[in-house]
């Protein structure tokens, strides 16, 4: 015959396992996996600068698709300064989540790439400053 775990154990494992939903509620809507992992670290960096409830992906996605605290164009920037070959994958991929998401993306290519174009030459003023 089977001897029964001690009380303390279950008790022990009922509060673990109502712990576990807590941990996965707390997780960051800003994920940014589906893009090229060289583009990540300025589109993190641009997240990290809104406004936005990361706590579920259909409001964060409304507040950043919609270039809220210019996350868009901040993005553009810092793309353009350190990671330019990836400015157009990024900008089809933002377009494309973002009308999937059903919140059309903020800024028209035009746009996306005034964004970039001033993120390139502000870098080359701070290189010509050192």
């Amino acid at each position: 015959m089977r001897s029964l775990p001690p009380h303390n154990a279950l008790l022990s494992l009922f509060a673990l396992s109502a712990l576990l939903p807590a941990f996965s509620v707390a997780q960051s809507a800003a994920n940014f996996d589906l893009y090229p992992a060289s583009a990540r670290s300025c589109l993190y960096a641009a997240s990290d600068k809104t406004s936005c409830d990361t706590s579920s992906v259909p409001v964060y996605n409304a507040c950043v698709c919609s270039n809220t605290d210019s996350f868009v164009a901040n993005t553009a920037k810092c793309l353009a300064a350190e990671d330019p070959s990836d400015l157009d994958s990024v900008y089809s991929t933002l377009k494309t989540n973002c009308g999937n998401s059903g919140t059309p993306l903020g800024l028209s290519e035009d746009e996306w790439n005034k964004a970039a174009s001033q993120g390139a030459s502000s870098t080359k003023r701070d290189r010509r400053a050192l």
